[in-house]
């Protein structure tokens, strides 16, 4: 997947593989902005704050 600075991602489902993908794609900087999507709300959130805090300088 090629993304360029403007480009938004969105992963639909945060299981072990979005996460995973999400996590990848915010170490690598492959986009600007990542959307992530699943009925579990909660959890989701949580993973977010998880990937956020461990790519953040």
């Amino acid at each position: 997947m090629h993304c360029h600075e403007g480009k938004k991602v969105s992963i639909i489902g945060t299981g072990n593989v979005g996460a995973t993908v999400c996590y990848w794609l915010s170490m690598r900087k492959k986009c600007h902005e990542i959307v992530m999507i699943d009925r579990h709300g909660v959890v989701t959130h949580g993973k977010a704050l998880d990937i956020l805090q461990a790519t953040s300088p």
